[in-house]
């Protein structure tokens, strides 16, 4: 994950000669109003926003930021590393020969969070990232574009720690934690970060399973084949993402020779019963020519967050 800021704060939007008299009265000494001076504290406090809002997660004016990404964490949704979260201006996918082809708007859309934003698909899941490529989201965040718009208590702790790096230009490499004050300040801002990040595995193990494998549900339906019969006509439903792990394998005769028949154990995210996501032992997945048969379908995890396919595949030997 790579995130850059591409817009910095408005000079203006500073609070210059708020900062000015904050250090009046915690310091008592007066500051020489010049645009040296001016540019000294625009620096502090630049400083001492981005400190705040890198332990917080939180932007506190409004800026537009690039966020490229190998990868979808979950092509279900994707969080956003800042909040909160005002537009997605533009989603991009670049293959591994550089073309670059833009996302529609209509495929996805932003769903506000005062913790984690989402990027969520308008459809079953986000458009898969070329492989060798990447997917590339411009977004804006912030409170707002003037000062006054900032929450009091974050727009306090940003002119304590300012007034902080301010008296401290001395600085001697003894103190590099944060004031107490200021702490206090943003604790409630800030955001629980998941280690990993991965969303929690409802104890499927010691990890959450990583889906990653993009496959095609597909349910069949009978068609009347002309001769008094029917044929089994398979049509596709959505893409689901999954885990695979193979399992024993086993040789069968068939029509034309010899097949062989591996077993799989697929896990992908639960979904309740009915719900067209959630597949069913007479359906089937699909991953190019390959053919997954589905056998059983049950819950993987006491919470009901994970599901496991068990299911095999025939191949000619």
């Amino acid at each position: 994950m790579l995130l850059v800021e591409e817009t910095a704060p408005a000079q203006g939007a500073l609070p210059v000669a708020a900062l000015r008299t904050h250090l009046r009265l915690g310091s008592g000494f007066d500051l020489i109003e010049d645009a040296t001076e001016d540019a000294a504290l625009a620096g502090f406090l630049r400083a001492a926003i981005a400190t705040v809002e890198a332990r917080t997660g939180k932007v506190l004016l409004t800026r537009v930021f690039r966020l490229r990404l190998e990868d979808w964490r979950d092509p279900a949704g994707q969080p956003l590393p800042l909040a909160p979260a005002l537009a997605v201006e533009s989603v991009e996918m670049e293959d591994g020969a550089g073309v670059v082809a833009a996302v529609p708007p209509a495929a996805y859309r932003l769903v506000p969070d005062s913790q984690r934003p989402v990027l969520m698909p308008v459809g079953p899941s986000l458009p898969a990232v070329p492989m060798h490529g990447f997917v590339t989201v411009r977004f804006s965040a912030g409170f707002g574009s003037a000062w006054a718009q900032v929450p009091p208590d974050l727009a306090q702790a940003v002119m304590m720690l300012a007034a902080r790096y301010y008296e401290d230009r001395g600085f001697n490499g003894t103190t590099l934690a944060l004031p107490h004050g200021v702490s206090a300040l943003i604790e409630k801002w800030r955001a629980v970060r998941t280690i990993g990040g991965a969303r929690a595995p409802g104890r499927l193990g010691m990890t959450a399973p990583r889906p990653t494998v993009p496959l095609r549900l597909e349910s069949a339906g009978r068609v009347d084949d002309g001769m008094g019969g029917y044929r089994l006509d398979w049509r596709p439903l959505g893409i689901v993402y999954a885990q695979m792990r193979a399992g024993p394998g086993s040789e069968r005769a068939g029509e034309v020779g010899a097949r062989s028949v591996v077993s799989w154990r697929i896990t992908l995210r639960a979904a309740p019963d009915g719900d067209p996501r959630r597949p069913r032992p007479e359906q089937r997945l699909r991953m190019g020519n390959r053919v997954f048969r589905i056998e059983a379908v049950a819950e993987a995890d006491a919470a009901g967050l994970w599901l496991t396919c068990m299911a095999t595949e025939e191949r000619l030997a």
